[in-house]
């Protein structure tokens, strides 16, 4: 290999590496402005409701618009797209500002703050996805991406302790100013960096931006094994995201410890940064494809040993299993559709994958509560579900354990039946 090559690699290298800070302080701001908005919601109103539309609003552009949004990553300046990104964001901020500073609640002006914010972030996601890509050196992809799962636990352990200490010394205001600052410091970092240039499609010459939004689904119906795979992705999450919900009452009710809620949640946070470390320096030759499956297996049978806990130590060991095993899904992932994804393509691809993948998990946040509240926690406390009754009792909480227990078995159940698919293999 050449100086010349050497040298671009180690500045790409050095770009994505401030680049991946730079987004790491800004997720620390926005997630303490969700932290700390959620609390002064719930103080002013008392309603959860309120305060469970805030993530679905935030959530909803990207469910339906990502891949349009990857359209517009693969035509424009991806640099631009992140800069206009941060900065719509920050709009954002100053609209829940203004509504704070109004010592009222509009909760239609704080919807429509939320829903610009989920917006412009789910417009920049493809399009840093896409411009990391293009900077990582391939022999370093794995620990490129596995650094990256690291910002989202390590923002989770950071946000909200600093957001609980800045509202009981300085109020919210302090919260959102922070948030508005790292908008701003990540809009002047991006400013000064330089991302690989790439030459367009042939065949997007004289496209419409909404025909080329489309690709994305294009590419994945022609690449069999990818599209496999994201559908299997999209059962994981959907299975995962409304159960992992449910350990804070299980804390509570089945192992009757609300003292122990706090130090759990960050249990939870410490293996999730654990696991992305573990990717980041994995040195082992194994496909990626079976890291994936293999990370879902850990976890779904994690999962179903929690359901059978009754003393927190035991619950502890259990939830680390869960959690431990999940960036390890996302690095391999990422990896493989970086891999298997045309530069010019990505950014359709990655929003669509988002969508499909991602966006639809939110359906299980839908599900998992009605489910509980309405049918298996009452059915358990009935005695009326036979051998779950036998395994789990039917005290409070009961209904709970039987949520996780199936939706383990159904993860490991699903991973095994992706190992027996033709073609499954893309790594």
């Amino acid at each position: 290999m050449s100086d010349n090559t050497n040298n671009k690699n180690r500045q790409q290298m050095k770009t994505l590496y401030v680049l991946l800070i730079t987004q790491a302080v800004s997720m620390v701001g926005s997630r303490m402005t969700s932290v700390g908005i959620g609390i002064w919601l719930y103080q002013m109103t008392g309603r959860a409701t309120d305060l469970l539309l805030m993530p679905f609003f935030n959530e909803l552009p990207g469910l339906l618009l990502s891949h349009y949004f990857g359209a517009i990553v693969d035509r424009f300046s991806r640099k631009k797209v992140i800069i206009l990104s941060d900065m719509g964001q920050a709009v954002s901020t100053v609209l829940l500002m203004a509504m704070v500073l109004s010592g009222d609640v509009h909760l239609m002006l704080l919807y429509l703050a939320v829903f610009i914010q989920g917006t412009f972030g789910a417009l920049q996601s493809p399009a840093s996805d896409a411009v990391i890509s293009q900077l990582i050196v391939d022999e370093h992809r794995d620990r490129v991406n596995g650094i990256k799962e690291m910002t989202f636990p390590v923002s989770g352990m950071l946000a909200p302790a600093l957001a609980g200490i800045m509202l009981l010394q300085f109020g919210i205001k302090s919260v959102l100013i922070v948030d508005f600052l790292t908008f701003l410091a990540a809009v002047a970092s991006v400013s000064n960096m330089t991302f690989p240039a790439f030459e367009p499609l042939p065949s997007d010459e004289g496209e419409t931006l909404w025909r080329q939004s489309f690709e994305g689904f294009k590419f994945l119906k022609q690449s069999k094994a990818l599209l496999v795979m994201v559908i299997y992705v999209a059962l994981v999450n959907i299975l995962l995201n409304g159960p992992l919900e449910l350990i804070v009452p299980l804390v509570m009710t089945r192992l009757k410890a609300p003292e122990h809620v706090g130090w759990m949640l960050s249990l939870m946070s410490i293996a999730t940064f654990s696991g992305a470390l573990l990717a980041s320096v994995n040195k082992l030759k194994i496909p990626r494809h079976y890291v994936l499956i293999g990370a879902v297996i850990v976890s779904g049978t994690g999962m179903a040993g929690l359901s059978f806990q009754q003393h927190i130590v035991g619950a502890a060991v259990m939830l680390v299993l869960t959690m431990l095993p999940l960036p390890m899904i996302n690095v391999a992932f990422k990896a493989i559709l970086q891999i298997k994804t045309p530069t010019a393509l990505q950014g359709r691809v990655f929003g669509t994958v988002f969508q499909l993948a991602y966006g639809l998990a939110t359906v299980s946040f839908v599900i998992t509560g009605p489910l509980l509240d309405q049918w298996v926690e009452p059915a358990m406390q009935g005695q009326m579900l036979g051998a779950f009754n036998q395994w789990f009792g039917y005290e409070a909480g009961a209904g709970i354990a039987v949520v996780l227990f199936v939706t383990g078995i159904l993860l490991v159940m699903i991973s095994i039946g992706a190992l027996l698919v033709k073609g499954f293999k893309a790594s």
